[in-house]
């Protein structure tokens, strides 16, 4: 399933970092915190902080040096929305091997990586796991 990207002014939670590797570590700890507040176990912390950093690499390695990479976080009861993107991205095609494919889309319920109308997007929605 193909997550709906959601207005980036109604974020709960906006990073933004140089679209460099080294800064990926603020992003990770970012991504964890908010799953951790949102009471998500030990491994879906894990899956989602992955996903995520193999999502902004895919931009990263797609951009000109001195970009900005964004990161809008959506935090709901149940699950948490993470949209990745470019400050300048008008030509930018964030790919990422059949691998990472793959792997983000077992680490998470709902992944898309493409254009929208504003240009590059990544999505990854991680809801909580049920307990019982």
């Amino acid at each position: 399933m193909t997550p709906a990207p959601r207005p980036a002014l109604s974020a709960d939670v906006v990073l933004g970092v140089p679209a460099e590797a080294e800064y990926l570590r603020a992003v990770r700890m970012t991504v964890a915190a908010l799953a951790t507040q949102q009471q998500f176990n030990y491994d879906d912390v894990e899956d989602l902080r992955r996903a995520v950093d193999e999502l902004c690499y895919a931009f990263i390695v797609a951009t000109a040096p001195g970009n900005r990479l964004r990161l809008f976080a959506w935090l709901d009861p149940t699950e948490i929305t993470v949209q990745v993107c470019l400050d300048h991205a008008p030509a930018v095609e964030p790919t990422t091997s059949e691998l990472s494919e793959r792997i983000i889309a077992n680490l998470v319920d709902e992944y898309f990586l493409g254009r929208l109308d504003h240009g590059p997007v990544g999505i990854v929605v991680k809801r909580v796991a049920e307990t019982g």
